[in-house]
């Protein structure tokens, strides 16, 4: 059999061509795949970013309410001993107040009777009255004088009651508020979660 020469050469020319048309193709082939491979991976990137960023939100609400119900916890327990503070302190004005008279009654009655002696005819009973009511100003002094000082730290008491009484409504208040809000926080944080769970 005999070959033509031209023949042999062009078909070998024709063999290039078509092996660069499929070598372009595939290339081309290869640059349009490469963008919907990676869409394809973004995809998945984009949702677990949501569902992370939805994570943290319901974290960040539920880190939150948990504050706020430790708020009012403090505020109840300052309420709790705002309201002790107070009644101690009532009940240890009122004991003080009525001692402090008992201390008065006590002394006007006995000075009134060493006043007596002491104006009495007999010198030997009026000096042991002198020295005697001289004992009794000086206890009586000293017994006043505890008793004024009892009687501060109740009034201090009742003072620092009736801050912490105050402080723990006010709070508590502000906590109730606040916790509406938290919570309704939580239920939207936790709601967008489970909406993007359900999506997958």
């Amino acid at each position: 059999m005999r070959t033509f020469p031209l023949l042999k050469s062009s078909l070998i020319n024709t063999n290039r061509i078509v092996i660069q048309v499929i070598t372009i193709l595939s290339f081309v082939l290869l640059l349009t795949a490469a963008p919907v491979y990676t869409n394809a991976q973004v995809k998945p990137d984009k949702k677990a970013t949501a569902l992370k960023s939805a994570q943290t939100g319901l974290d960040k609400a539920q880190a939150n309410l948990t504050k706020v119900e430790k708020q009012i916890a403090t505020a109840d327990s300052l309420i709790e001993v705002g309201t002790t503070m107070e009644n101690e302190a009532k009940s240890e004005i009122k004991q003080l107040e009525s001692e402090k008279k008992k201390i008065e009654k006590d002394y006007a009655s006995q000075k009134k009777s060493l006043d007596k002696r002491i104006n009495s005819k007999d010198k030997a009973d009026a000096t042991t009255a002198k020295g005697e009511l001289k004992a009794l100003d000086t206890q009586y002094k000293a017994d006043a004088k505890a008793n004024m000082t009892a009687l501060t730290a109740a009034n201090k008491k009742m003072t620092t009651g009736t801050a912490n009484l105050n402080k723990g409504k006010t709070s508590k208040k502000a906590g109730e508020t606040s916790l509406k809000t938290a919570k309704t926080n939580v239920e939207v944080a936790q709601a967008k979660l489970d909406k993007l769970n359900a999506e997958e």
